[in-house]
């Protein structure tokens, strides 16, 4: 029986794990393309990317609302080329601040 209990424990805990970092991994995911985007489409060469991924991701973790908005804005920029700029300055409304 307690068996069962420690089967069934660890069967719910594993299934919260991979629900958490599934959510974690869209983010992530959405906040390193508009990250990228950022640094190709922007002045600055030397932009870090990787803080802003990690700034990103963070914030979308805490913030529903901030991942609605990277999600928003992900989807509206990701189709556009840096040559579209006029297009894209339409998507900025929608989109989170970056590092």
């Amino acid at each position: 029986m307690k068996s069962i209990r420690r089967f069934i424990s660890a069967a719910v805990m594993c299934g919260l794990l991979a629900g958490a970092s599934g959510c974690g991994l869209k983010e992530y995911f959405n906040c390193r393309s508009l990250c990228n985007k950022k640094k190709d489409c922007g002045s600055d060469s030397s932009y870090d990317v990787s803080n802003c991924i990690d700034v990103c991701s963070d914030k979308a973790n805490m913030s529903t609302e901030y991942a609605r908005q990277v999600d928003t804005c992900e989807e509206c920029i990701s189709p556009l080329s840096c040559a579209e700029y006029g297009k894209m300055l339409a998507c900025y409304i929608n989109c989170p601040s970056l590092p």
